[in-house]
Formats: structure tokens, sequence, C-alpha cells
């Protein structure tokens, strides 16, 4: 599947601040197995915007929108969107009232132009943001699944993880079940790691298990990315890489998914 990620603002683009919902996502995606091809910044310009949504949705097969839901005249993805797919914008009664509740749970009075928040493209899926009031959104553009996001990122995270990868498996054909397994490992540098580890995945004849890894001196985190039809297929795959990645980089290996450097250190004294 080519994937390819929005992220729109004059804020990120200028550099005022740093794009880190980008990064998440990218390293989310990778995480189940899933590989952005392409990653674009775009101002709060509506020919801009339009340029990319539409050439994005001639090249890619799933794209993640984030940014421009909020209720203010720079807040442009929806409009964008619209005009993109040849649709009319049209009022969600469903996510008016979803709003409106946010707001009397708060105690707080919803402001006129929060309104504009619930104006979705005709197509639109609604993908829930239980946590805030930018609604997010899935839709055709072109020959691409476009899925429409919240900047802030809290919000992000959660639809992410909670609405959008799990309708990108379900897109790809993916199995039912991932599962990401981490190794820390000191004192070996990335490309000793990657040739003591070599043939690895092979152990997994139909490959469906993945060697990743990322750097964050001094340490190495070493991912094994495994897929399979159920968790019991899940772990029949997993334990023998596991054993061999533990065999292999021996010592070396410090700390497990979770467990840190420092915390197990912290345990040991």
């Amino acid at each position: 599947m080519l994937i390819e990620i929005i992220c729109t603002g004059d804020e990120v683009l200028t550099g005022k601040i740093v794009n880190t919902n980008f990064s998440y996502m990218a390293q989310k995606l990778e995480d189940v197995g899933l590989s952005v091809r392409w990653g674009t910044t775009v101002g709060d310009d509506r020919d801009t915007l339009l340029a990319a949504f539409l050439h994005a949705g001639e090249r890619a097969d799933a794209v993640i929108v984030n940014g421009g839901l909020g209720p203010t005249v720079d807040d442009l993805s929806q409009e964008i969107a619209a005009r993109a797919a040849g649709v009319e914008l049209v009022l969600s009664e469903e996510w008016l009232t979803t709003m409106e509740a946010f707001f009397q749970r708060r105690s707080r009075v919803m402001s006129p132009n929060n309104k504009k928040q619930a104006m979705l493209p005709a197509t639109a899926e609604i993908l829930d943001n239980p946590i805030g009031t930018a609604c997010g959104f899935a839709m055709d553009i072109g020959k691409a699944r476009f899925f429409f996001t919240p900047g802030v990122p809290r919000e992000l995270r959660r639809m992410l993880e909670e609405q959008i990868i799990p309708r990108l498996l379900a897109r790809g054909g993916a199995p039912s079940a991932i599962r990401l397994k981490r190794f820390h490992s000191y004192g070996l540098g990335e490309s000793h790691v990657d040739a003591l580890l070599q043939g690895v995945e092979e152990l997994v004849p139909d490959g469906s298990a993945k060697l990743g890894f990322r750097a964050h001196y001094p340490q190495i985190e070493t991912k094994v990315t495994v897929r399979g039809a159920d968790e019991a297929d899940i772990e029949r795959k997993l334990a023998p890489v596991s054993a061999e990645v533990r065999k292999r980089l021996g010592n070396f290996i410090l700390a497990e998914d979770d467990d840190t450097l420092e915390g197990m250190i912290l345990k040991a004294l």
C-alpha cells in the first residue's frame, strides 16, 4: 500500500513549531508494517492545499491529512477536501450534537464558530474524536482513501490508533493480528547489529516477520514486527525469532519492550 502523510499549517511549514505529529504517525505506521512513501507539508493556502490533495489522490492508495480541522478562518481541510472530491459541504447534525454534548459536559458555552467543525464533505465518514471538537473524517479523493485528523497531538494519536490504523490494515488485506517486539541493546553499532541478525527474518518462511532498527545513542533498538491470523499464530512465529535475537545479541541486550536502560539500572540497585 502506498501511503502519504500531508501535514498542514503555516506554523509547521515555517518551522515555528516542530512537526512531531509526522514522526509519531510514521513510526506508528511502521510499527504495524505500514511504510510511508511520501511526506508533504503545506501551508494554509487554498490553491496549494487543493493541488496537494489532488496530487496525493493520484499517486497514493491512502493519505493521512493532519491539521486544519479547527473553528478558525485558516482551518481549511474540510473545504478543500470537498473541492478536491467535487462534493458539497454539508452540516453533520451528528457531529454538531456531539460537540454540543462535549461543551455541556464541561459546563462551557459553545462558540458559534465551532459550528464550522461540523461542516463536512457530503461523502465523508466520521472518525470519532471523543476528547476534542475536531471531527476526523475519511473519504475518497481520486483513487486514494483520505483520513483527516486533528492537529492536537493527543487527539491525533488516539484517532490514529483507534480509527485509522485498523482501517488501513483492513484496506491493505493485512492479517488481523500484528505485534511489535523490541530489544534495547548497548555497546554495538547499528551496522554491527544488522550484520549479527542477518537471516533472522527467514525463521518465519512466509515473510510475515520484519526486522527494523532505530539508533538513539548510545543504544540500538531492534524491532521485530510479526503478522499473523490471530494471537496464537503470532506467538508461534515470534518465539523462534525472539530466541534467535537473544542468542545472537547475548548480553548486549539490556532491556526489552517498554523497559529502559535507566529502569533496569534502578532495578539492579
